[in-house]
């Protein structure tokens, strides 16, 4: 795929934006262990995407997040399933994460499932559902969409 969902090989994962971003890991792993949503994505994030490689440990950790209802957590499991990172690539799996996040209106998500329904990944190929969801992130001001929109898509 040649859409923003998809990482070249080499690229850098891009770099997500949790309330617990800049705390220490230590605070991290305890909040998670504690059961909060916010410090298990970035648990899981730091151990998917960070130094240490620990991805299936990483995988749990966002999944738990994702589970809960995490807008953000539910993207993440969507780019794990699509790019095949700690999961058997599925595009169908990816696109069923995309969406759950996409209904709460978390506009990356939404993006996602316009190419998903452009470029028939996951779900059939279709240029209205296409165009609804690259509408509804536009809408939010997602500049991918926009874009999408604007080219023509």
């Amino acid at each position: 795929m040649s859409s923003p969902m998809a990482l070249a090989d080499g690229a850098a994962a891009p770099v997500a934006v949790t309330s617990y971003a800049q705390q220490p890991l230590k605070l991290v792993q305890e909040k998670a262990s504690d059961g909060d949503g916010s410090a298990e994505l970035e648990l899981g994030l730091r151990y998917v995407f960070g130094s240490d490689g620990v991805v299936p440990l990483g995988v749990s950790w966002i999944n738990k997040a994702a589970l809960k209802g995490i807008p953000q957590a539910e993207h993440e499991m969507g780019s794990l399933y699509l790019m095949g990172i700690g999961v058997a690539q599925s595009n169908v799996m990816a696109v069923a994460w995309y969406r759950k996040a996409a209904i709460q209106g978390y506009a990356p998500s939404q993006t996602a499932m316009g190419y998903a329904y452009e470029e028939g990944a996951g779900v059939p190929q279709d240029a209205d559902l296409a165009r609804y969801w690259f509408d509804k992130a536009a809408a939010q001001g997602n500049g991918i969409a926009v874009e999408s929109l604007e080219g023509g898509m």
